[in-house]
């Protein structure tokens, strides 16, 4: 019921959504359908090729990049970019993980 209340409130308004740790094509593919155009931090490869290929934008942590994986078990996102699955670095907790991120 909160998700349908946001996604009600937000409805016509032409701000941007953003999921959160997305797992499955199917979760992808969903909230696309929702207008949840942005997939933060997808946790599988297969949701951030769905993402991709639908056209939903993929935000990736530049940390995890950094560190060479993700600190919880997911997907590590260079994986993602060689995947060419990802639109954006975001610094998460280690701002100045962007620059190093970027040269990696």
């Amino acid at each position: 019921p909160q998700r349908r209340l946001i996604l009600d409130r937000f409805k016509g308004r032409n701000i941007p959504l953003a999921s959160h740790d997305d797992e499955e094509p199917s979760e992808v593919r969903r909230n696309a359908e929702d207008g949840i155009r942005v997939s933060e931090f997808p946790v599988t490869l297969d949701a951030a090729l769905e993402a991709a290929r639908i056209g939903v934008g993929v935000i990736a942590g530049a940390p995890n990049i950094v560190r060479g994986g993700s600190h919880s078990g997911n997907v590590s996102a260079m994986e993602l970019v060689r995947a060419g699955a990802v639109d954006v670095l975001a610094s998460d907790y280690v701002p100045p993980a962007l620059i190093e991120a970027a040269f990696l």
